[in-house]
């Protein structure tokens, strides 16, 4: 993914159960969003388990399938809703 200034995306995340460890999620720049936000979960062998990367997908699916106008119909939604 690039972000606006031109950059590709790296997401870094302390690793809950091991203190001072990180993981990390590339976002290869040759593939589109959501692509390659999908390829950065399925790749990360550190983080998620293929159990939590299915429930991870399974929960993009609506943005996926709506684009951004459903990701923008949701901005007033709480979790609470």
């Amino acid at each position: 993914m690039i972000g606006c200034s031109g950059r590709s995306i790296l997401l870094i995340f302390a690793m809950p159960n091991k203190p001072g460890e990180f993981s990390r999620f590339d976002f290869p720049e040759v593939l589109p969003a959501p692509l390659n936000e999908i390829w950065a979960i399925l790749k990360n062998s550190e983080m998620l388990t293929w159990a939590e990367k299915v429930k991870f997908a399974i929960g993009l699916l609506p943005a996926i399938i709506g684009g951004q106008s459903y990701v923008d119909a949701q901005d007033g939604i709480t979790v609470k809703d």
